[in-house]
């Protein structure tokens, strides 16, 4: 009724003195009005998102509760519901994706039952299974066809591998199914080796490449390998005393220098090259290769995992079979050879030669890099690696970290951006130009 009679006000400015601005005065009191409806819809969406954001946060810890619901049983009729336990997952995995604000909280959830599964007697097998069938896209919503997981949810599940700690070793087994098929066979590798030789900083020209004495490392190296490993797995043989025989051994050859690459040099490099990817085999996958072999009948025995749909879909007898070897980290052939090459391995040439090598994508070099450093640093040189990228190299130095301290050579080997070398070098007081001819040519 107020707000009616504001239009008239100006009627009432001569009852007072001194008089009223009645145009001000209606306007000052449209004002205070607005103000204080505006504050009113404020607070109602306000309440409106609170209202909405516990929604979801309720929506989460509900989903969780469910997911949690199919671990408490014993492990047979938990594995029975794997399938409905990975969809709720999913479902999680979905908020995760598409809602950076409830991240953290999703985060937590998904921890928390990953964790809970984790502490199970059955826990590691079944994280693998549970890895498995998200990683390969084998759970979530179907097409129409109602044989095939919608793409989204196929997308979700490899980012749920991808991201917890927990599905380390099947992304480790996934590399290896999927690498295993484009590895070529170490002849086939060696035969397509292409080599030049820059003459006078400017001419280049075929170089030979022994391509007999690669084969022959490679073969020592992997005898050497498989011996040490079985040794480990025997129980003939701890990861202390396999570093101890190996620095020992990179001692006996001391003094060495790029200008005194030795015969006995180059003959050692196969044996150390198979003892230092045994130490890595065992640091980053050992446990691993042990608890799910024991979920089999003895080494070699594979693990059957079922990866057809559950209630949630229609049904299928298909199965995944495992192959314990498959969740070890060790180097591949072509990395092998590359560091034989890197290492002289073909040549009878006394001095260590200078080498500029391609590697393709996705062929190692992370691998090559760490086990070259190790292996220079047991010989005692000073090893520097660098990479344009800061992070990369950061995350290079961070999967060798442990091995470089096991094997004493951390004050050896420094990983940086080639940006961080060059002011290195200038520091030194060194001629750029003249370090940069000889990094490249000599």
């Amino acid at each position: 009724q107020l707000l009616t009679c504001v239009k008239d006000f100006h009627r009432l400015a001569c009852l007072v003195d001194p008089p009223l601005d009645g145009e001000q005065v209606r306007v000052d009191m449209h004002k205070a009005v607005k103000e204080h409806v505006n504050t009113i819809q404020a607070n109602i969406a306000e309440l409106g998102r609170k209202t909405s954001l516990k929604q979801v946060e309720s929506d989460i810890d509900s989903l969780a509760e469910q997911a949690r619901s199919y671990l408490s049983d014993d492990g047979a009729s938990v594995e029975a519901k794997l399938k409905d336990f990975a969809l709720k997952l999913i479902l999680l995995g979905h908020i995760l994706d598409d809602l950076p604000r409830f991240k953290e909280w999703t985060i937590i959830k998904l921890n928390n039952l990953l964790d809970t599964c984790q502490e199970q007697p059955w826990g590691f097998t079944y994280l693998f299974k549970l890895g498995i069938v998200l990683g390969q896209g084998k759970v979530g919503n179907k097409d129409p066809s109602g044989k095939v997981v919608v793409a989204e949810d196929q997308r979700i599940g490899k980012v749920l591998v991808g991201e917890f700690r927990h599905f380390k070793d099947v992304n480790t087994h996934l590399w290896n199914m999927q690498t295993e098929v484009t590895q070529k066979d170490p002849n086939a590798t060696v035969n397509e080796i292409a080599s030049k030789l820059v003459k006078n900083g400017s001419v280049a020209v075929d170089a030979d490449v022994g391509r007999e004495l690669l084969l022959r490392g490679f073969q020592q190296y992997k005898a050497e390998y498989d011996k040490r490993f079985h040794q480990w797995n025997a129980g003939h043989m701890r990861q202390e005393d396999l570093a101890g025989e190996l620095i020992a051994q990179a001692k006996r050859l001391h003094p060495c220098s790029a200008d005194q690459w030795t015969k006995p040099v180059r003959d050692s490099i196969p044996s150390l090259l198979a003892g230092l990817a045994v130490y890595f085999t065992i640091s980053k996958s050992g446990e691993s290769y042990k608890r799910l072999l024991s979920a089999g009948s003895g080494h070699g025995q594979a693990v059957k995992i079922n990866t057809g749909s559950s209630a949630s879909g229609a049904s299928s007898n298909a199965a995944t079979t495992l192959k314990t070897e498959t969740v070890l980290q060790r180097p591949h052939n072509i990395q092998i050879l590359t560091m034989l090459r890197l290492f002289g391995f073909d040549s009878d040439v006394s001095t260590l030669q200078n080498q500029l090598m391609q590697i393709r994508t996705g062929e190692g070099k992370s691998m090559i890099l760490g086990m070259c450093s190790l292996l220079l640093g047991l010989l005692g040189f000073r090893v520097r690696c660098v990479c344009y990228s800061e992070y990369l190299s950061q995350r290079d130095y961070k999967l060798f970290k442990d091995m470089f301290s096991a094997f004493s050579v951390n004050d050896r080997v420094v990983y940086s951006k080639i940006t961080t070398f060059s002011e290195d070098q200038v520091e030194r007081k060194g001629d750029i130009r003249a370090l940069t001819i000889d990094l490249i040519y000599r």
